[in-house]
């Protein structure tokens, strides 16, 4: 008989981070099934695994927790609605339960204890460079939550958090970060260390700067900034550098409502070899290409981003970050501040579009700057490989439970 395994998430970083996972689940005998909170969950729908509750996208896009008028909207939307009738979803399932692996933060934790089943955490969501490394990010009740017997196993998004963590007595497994996952395409050494890869250097001749306008609604107003951001690059640019830009443009975003926007900012747009490119009035030229975001980090010597994953995503290979704060409600300066905490000297954060210039060109004239960037970022970010370490990890913990 097959044993039954959920997965609760909450958010579209922490469905992709979950979908790691089960597509490297190699448990026998099992069934995976999912309950994704915020959203459609489209990359569970991808895999195959059934959805055991509702979805809906509300309109903050699940970024509620210090945006009091995001959170308005969501109630209007039927926030309240949805979720009781998630809740209602998780109860009448739960006898039938052997493991509930929680992918995110406080919400798919606290469900996962409601189930009454045995529970575990990928806790992508939080990190102890947070607080500058003191135990610990997690706040006393998500702690309570995390030190219940039926917590079977925990496994933080960073070496330091894990450590911090397993030092007071809880289950934590420092296995690495889903996030870096599925990036380059290619299936790394599951037993890889972060640390062990040598920093290459980033060339800088002819550099292609990458964009990163966000996934939720708030980056159509971030790409005018974007927009903005490239002209003082391109007009900063040294003398014979020729500097071009490409944005990696999320599936849940509006193109032709970009295309608007860039028109608005007396952008040109062509379509080019099956991709859009965008021309600026003083010769710039924006790529809008088509392809996987593994293809696109590849192709990109440093990133101004107003994102939350794919800044850390591209952080984790190698690449400078500089940020500056968007029109929220995600990315705000608050955001942004706890992304410099996180990251370290991989984000260079400044005060706005029009001091992106000299960050990106700092950084690109100071190799032993980039060396460091590089390996700063693997250190926060980890290697490749965790979602098999993980979904092996679970394999075992599932084959020591008894029968419910």
């Amino acid at each position: 008989m097959s044993r039954r395994v959920l997965f609760i998430s909450n958010g579209h970083g922490e469905d992709r981070v979950a979908a790691a996972i089960a597509a490297r689940w190699t448990a026998p005998d099992t069934e995976l099934a999912a309950l994704p909170i915020v959203g459609s969950g489209n990359a569970y729908r991808a895999l195959n695994i059934p959805i055991v509750g509702p979805t809906a996208t509300m309109p903050s896009g699940g970024f509620i927790l210090h945006d009091q008028r995001a959170l308005a909207a969501d109630l209007r939307g039927g926030l309240v609605r949805l979720t009781a009738l998630q809740l209602r979803a998780l109860w009448q399932i739960r006898r039938d339960l052997a493991l509930v692996v929680a992918v995110g933060d406080l919400v798919p934790l606290a469900l996962a204890w409601l189930s009454r089943a045995p529970y575990a955490l990928v806790g992508c969501a939080k990190s102890d460079y947070y607080v500058d490394g003191r135990f610990s990010d997690y706040f006393p009740h998500e702690r309570w939550l995390l030190a219940r017997r039926r917590c079977l196993a925990i496994y933080p998004r960073d070496r330091l958090t894990a450590a911090n963590l397993s030092s007071h007595g809880f289950r934590a497994w420092d296995l690495g970060n889903p996030m870096m996952d599925d990036i380059l395409g290619a299936e790394p050494d599951p037993g890889g260390d972060p640390a062990a890869r040598d920093p290459q250097p980033l060339p800088v001749a002819d550099p292609v700067i990458g964009l990163l306008p966000g996934s939720r609604d708030e980056a159509h107003g971030n790409f005018a900034e974007l927009l903005e951001s490239c002209r003082g690059i391109a007009a900063m640019a040294p003398d014979g550098i020729h500097v071009r830009f490409s944005a990696a443009i999320a599936d849940s975003l509006n193109v032709d409502r970009l295309l608007e926007i860039a028109r608005a900012a007396s952008w040109t747009p062509r379509r080019e070899d099956g991709a859009i490119a965008l021309f600026g009035p003083a010769g710039e030229s924006l790529v809008l290409p088509r392809g996987s975001f593994g293809e696109w980090c590849r192709s990109v010597h440093a990133v101004v981003g107003l994102a939350g994953t794919a800044n850390e995503q591209c952080a984790g290979l190698g690449l400078p970050v500089v940020v500056f704060p968007g029109r929220g409600p995600q990315f705000d300066e608050r955001f942004a501040r706890r992304q410099v905490r996180l990251l370290g000297e991989s984000i260079l954060l400044v005060d706005g579009p029009a001091a992106v210039a000299e960050a990106v060109w700092s950084v690109l004239r100071d190799p032993a700057r980039r060396s460091r960037i590089v390996t700063n970022g693997r250190l926060r970010m980890g290697s490749p490989g965790a979602s098999l370490r993980i979904a092996a990890h679970l394999a075992g913990v599932l084959a020591e439970l008894p029968p419910r």
